[in-house]
């Protein structure tokens, strides 16, 4: 019989992302969608950048944000919680 261990409770970390081109735009849809799907609100971070080589000080947040939860081995990892699928197997 194998002792029993205590399991680690993880949570998944939720961040969402949106940009907008210019000031003019709307990005409220956007961030709806990202609500609707579980996001909470403090975690919905807005660009406005025009041109694929724009400044995107959010984007490179939560790139930053993503790589230390997975460097940590939390939710998000491939094949962790919160992957997405990518690496799990949901047979099992």
């Amino acid at each position: 019989m194998y002792p029993r261990a205590a399991a680690k409770r993880q949570v998944a970390l939720c961040t969402g992302y949106c940009r907008t081109s210019t000031a003019d735009q709307n990005p409220d849809h956007q961030i709806d969608a990202l609500l609707r799907n579980g996001v909470d609100r403090d975690n919905i971070h807005v660009d406005v950048a025009s041109g694929a080589k724009a400044s995107r000080p959010k984007l490179d947040l939560v790139m930053q944000l993503m790589r230390a939860q997975a460097s940590r081995g939390g939710p998000g990892k491939p094949g962790g919680p919160g992957a997405g699928g990518r690496g799990a197997d949901p047979g099992r």
